[in-house]
């Protein structure tokens, strides 16, 4: 993990101001315990300084044991804020993020939820012709509250994208100045589109 100093130094007497420890235990569940092993999650403590907050004052990353356990390394005071990545090969996604903060001297124990995903693919050709388009960035964004932000993923060398995601209403989009050389989004055309994805 690092210890971040986000703001500047106090201007008169340029110190800094350390923040308190505690303890922060996460425990992955699922319906299946044999996928809760392998799961890299890093722990972000942030607060608000002046109302020009959250600032990052200390993050911590580990992978989960056999038993979708962690135990991180003291963390400062403050809100949690939460990156989770699955192993390679896995067919789960967060089911919701919880919401915690760690306190000073104490320790929080949170459990972070797990469920099969989804798969939604689709692919990324010329108009007209139809001929598949690489390394365009595609964002797959679940619009529930709680749900994970689906990382932005790009199309292969077939215009295929592939993620799992929750069901429910999700977004698809991409950004039309990230597009490859020689490639454009036409004029009055929209650049994202919200379907529904069906459980299983």
């Amino acid at each position: 993990g690092q210890l971040v100093q986000t703001l500047g130094l106090d201007a008169e007497t340029r110190e800094a101001t350390l923040r308190p420890l505690g303890r922060l235990r996460v425990r992955v569940v699922s319906d299946d315990p044999a996928a809760v092993a392998g799961w890299t999650i890093t722990a972000s403590s942030r607060t608000e300084v002046g109302g020009r907050g959250p600032f990052l004052t200390h993050w911590a990353r580990e992978k989960t044991d056999g038993e979708g356990r962690i135990e991180f390394p003291p963390l400062a005071r403050g809100w949690i804020s939460w990156q989770v990545e699955p192993p390679a090969d896995s067919a789960y996604i967060v089911a919701k993020m919880p919401a915690a903060s760690v306190q000073p001297g104490g320790t929080t124990e949170v459990e972070i939820p797990i469920r099969r995903g989804t798969r939604v693919e689709g692919f990324v050709r010329e108009d007209p012709g139809g001929m598949p388009i690489a390394g365009v960035p595609v964002n797959i964004s679940a619009l529930q509250s709680g749900s994970q932000p689906v990382r932005e993923t790009a199309s292969d060398v077939q215009g295929r994208v592939s993620r799992l995601t929750p069901p429910g209403a999700i977004r698809i989009s991409f950004s039309a100045f990230n597009m490859p050389a020689d490639y454009f989004l036409p004029p009055n055309v929209p650049n994202w589109v919200d379907i529904k994805v069906e459980e299983g």
